[in-house]
């Protein structure tokens, strides 16, 4: 067990809580303006087949996505080699393909083959095909596509643009929400489990108070790395970390309790919590850090590197929140966990209350 860990936190703990505080608003802004990306195809390695058939599209041809536009069949060919036209002179388009750019309204439908009519014309719809010279999943690529969506809107107010770009601009959406929705149900759920497990008010958004400061600073790290995270990595990161933190937390909980129990003063039995789990927590930690640093070290994709990467830095940073900022809040707060709190030991918290300056300073 740690011996010294336990008498530097309830000597200092008000230091503690001062640098908790500190670095918790500049490491919620370093998490909420990390850098991410969603085109996963450029998380694999270099040396596979698809990825080298991709690059040399790139080199070769100028492309990198396609966009295919879908217009109703009712408009004219004049309209839509208006349409065309501007298209062609928005920036980042390398090319437009489409029946009606190289055949004009002169020309009647009905010499148009049956094969390239089933192609270009089916459903009810026209297909034009825009060959884009930016990556998916970028804000010029955004842009294009906001570009072209007015152009189309102007002839087709029910026109369509499929394509890569076009789903990850929608993945972006779609994430961002869910993805905040997720994390919101999560702590959520956390804080009424506390609640009901201990039944107390404040213990619940101390101990989530304390977890999600570990999350903030691992998920902002990469920030001052100047490091390009997945889209995924904040919710697995910030699901996983929450899962495992709560259950350190929990412990050192559950034991100060006890020992509030068994008589003790707040300062002593923060001591006593520490030091009787700090070898299950360090152990747990340590063990997922390996376990994950592993198959960072190993792994050809950059998706899963990073992921491993933070569950591994995660599981220290956990461990240091939780041994060191968890115990002196709950020291710092323990008169007001003992007024919210059904059945907390309320006795030694008061006795502790006039005890526990001079406690901690001969500690």
């Amino acid at each position: 067990p740690v011996k010294k860990a336990p008498v530097f936190v309830t000597k200092h703990y008000k230091a503690i809580i001062a640098v908790f505080v500190l670095l918790f608003i500049p490491a919620i802004y370093a998490q909420a303006n990390v850098a991410q990306y969603y085109d996963l195809t450029a998380t694999l390695p270099e040396d596979m087949a698809s990825v080298q058939g991709t690059t040399q599209m790139k080199e070769k041809f100028d492309m990198n996505t396609t966009h295919f536009v879908l217009v109703d069949d009712k408009v004219s060919a004049r309209d839509m080699q208006d349409m065309i036209s501007q298209m062609e002179e928005v920036k980042g388009v390398s090319n437009v393909l489409a029946y009606e750019k190289y055949i004009g309204p002169g020309v009647p439908d009905t010499f148009e083959p049956a094969q390239l009519e089933d192609i270009l014309h089916n459903g009810g719809r026209r297909l034009v095909v825009v060959n884009s010279e930016y990556r998916g999943a970028t804000d010029e690529e955004n842009e294009q596509l906001d570009t072209l969506r007015e152009i189309l809107h102007k002839y087709d107010k029910n026109g369509l643009i499929g394509g890569e770009g076009a789903l990850d601009e929608d993945l972006i959406k779609v994430t961002n929400v869910d993805f905040q929705m997720v994390n919101i149900v999560s702590i959520v759920a956390i804080l009424a489990i506390i609640a009901v497990t201990f039944k107390s008010l404040s213990l619940p958004f101390i101990l989530v108070l304390a977890i999600e400061f570990a999350i903030s600073v691992n998920m902002g790290i990469p920030f001052f790395t100047h490091t390009t995270l997945p889209f995924i990595a904040s919710i697995v990161i910030g699901t996983i970390q929450l899962g495992a933190c709560i259950d350190y937390a929990i412990l050192i909980t559950s034991r100060f309790r006890e020992e509030l129990q068994n008589g003790e003063t707040p300062v002593r039995a923060i001591q006593i919590s520490v030091e009787r789990s700090s070898t299950s927590i360090i152990t747990s930690g340590l063990s997922f850090f390996a376990a994950c640093t592993g198959v960072a070290m190993i792994a050809k994709m950059d998706m899963i590197a990073s992921l491993c990467t933070l569950l591994g830095r995660g599981a220290l940073i956990s461990v240091l929140v939780i041994l060191f900022i968890l115990p002196a809040l709950l020291l710092a707060c323990s008169g007001l966990i003992a007024k919210t709190t059904k059945g907390w030991p309320k006795a030694s918290a008061q006795a502790a209350s006039s005890k526990s300056g001079k406690e901690a300073a001969r500690a």
